[in-house]
């Protein structure tokens, strides 16, 4: 699942060049940043693949009837969460980088649904 995140990433953010907060404010050497991602903003790689594997995790809980899969998800999810705010405070991306990396990891996590639905 997280393959699958990465790949279509890459095809995406290189394909939009949308500058980085931390390049556009002048802050990327601050931060660590490469030069050469400086026009990679858009999607959040890092929150697509913290949200797909939370929720492919939480996918297969619920396929098989765990019975801390609530708690699981609320873990999980909080995480990505907090990956992708991390990124924002970073100046990594931008909020709306970071909603759409969410968008596209929950997308990509509920394969597992789609592949083994339940009957």
């Amino acid at each position: 699942t997280r393959v699958q995140s990465i790949a279509l990433h890459q095809l995406v953010a290189t394909s939009f060049a949308r500058k980085r907060p931390g390049f556009h404010y002048g802050t990327a050497g601050e931060s660590g940043l490469p030069d050469s991602w400086e026009n990679t903003s858009f999607y959040s790689g890092h929150t697509s693949s913290a949200f797909a594997m939370a929720t492919s995790a939480t996918a297969v809980a619920w396929l098989r009837d765990y019975k801390s899969k609530e708690l699981l998800m609320a873990i999980t999810l909080t995480a990505a969460l907090g990956a992708g705010l991390c990124r924002v405070f970073a100046d990594s991306h931008w909020a709306t980088d970071v909603a759409t990396g969410a968008m596209v990891g929950i997308a990509v996590g509920l394969v597992p649904l789609v592949i083994h639905p339940r009957e």
